[in-house]
């Protein structure tokens, strides 16, 4: 099911929807939501027209809604910091796909994280889960004791002063940043695998192949080339165990491998053209 719409729209759909059957209007009124609603929202009027409490199913699509709405399935996943799986639009198919980043044992449960797009320390990830989920975090990246959560959050101070540092560099510091950055994030485990790849591996790429293009020492094209095979060997890896081999994107990255510098300024043609389109 999806519900992309606030407000009255939500309602609409939840009432008006082909897609919705009763059992599916079941199910969403019994996923766990938090209360944004105040209480004067509902009246016994909208309440007869939807058929529920309107504050709830505004409630339970401002707890549950991913970026192209409510899934009943996928929003009964329980939250974990450092989770074992992650999920993605797929362009390909038209669906939120679900798949697992590492091993998981038999019983063990499939977590997602409802955060890890931008670097967050102990403290920092249970106030968040706090304000915007009503629940105190006690994951295994949050049950650390204090001289632990010191550390956590000594490698996100030290994260989030190099994302400002980039914003001011290019070349080589830029490059060396970037390799910083995904050293931090491998150790710190709380970052989902798609913002790697998109605010690390695909700029230190990017990055890296200006450099070499723009070297004129032999020895300074040669450190660059080996961080370009260094973000495209990353990219690759990554981008397979969570898309999938067959995915474009892991694709686009196995082709970034075989001829790095060719694609590169092939895309940057590409973005070049759609620029110049734009600008008209």
């Amino acid at each position: 099911m999806e519900m992309n719409l606030p407000g009255k729209s939500v309602m609409y759909l939840f009432c008006k929807s082909l897609e919705l059957s009763p059992l599916n209007k079941e199910e969403y009124l019994s996923l766990s939501s938090v209360e944004f609603c105040p209480e004067w929202f509902s009246t016994s009027e909208m309440t007869e027209i939807i058929g529920a409490d309107p504050r709830k199913v505004i409630d339970i699509y401002e707890t549950n809604s991913f970026i192209k709405g409510v899934f009943l399935k996928m929003s009964r996943f329980n939250h974990s910091c450092i989770p074992n799986a992650e999920y993605f639009w797929n362009e390909e198919t038209g669906f939120e796909d679900v798949r697992a980043i590492r091993s998981i044992e038999k019983g063990e449960e499939i977590t997602f994280s409802y955060d890890g797009v931008t670097c967050k320390d102990r403290d920092e990830r249970r106030t968040h889960m706090k304000n915007n989920f009503q629940f105190h975090c006690m994951c295994e990246a949050c049950e650390i004791t204090e001289e632990e959560a010191e550390k956590d959050q000594e490698i996100c101070n030290r994260y989030k002063a190099l994302e400002v540092e980039l914003k001011n560099i290019e070349g080589r510091e830029e490059v060396n940043i970037l390799k910083e950055m995904y050293k931090l994030a491998k150790t710190m485990k709380t970052l989902r695998m798609k913002t790697i790849i998109e605010d690390i591996l695909e700029i230190g790429f990017d990055s890296a192949c200006q450099g070499f293009l723009n070297a004129r020492e032999i020895v300074l094209k040669q450190k660059f080339m080996q961080d370009v095979n260094s973000f495209t060997n990353a990219g690759v890896i990554l981008s397979k165990r969570l898309f999938g081999e067959s995915n474009v994107w892991a694709k686009n990255w196995v082709k970034r491998k075989k001829k790095p510098i060719q694609y590169f300024l092939r895309y940057e043609n590409t973005k070049l053209v759609l620029s110049q389109e734009t600008s008209r």
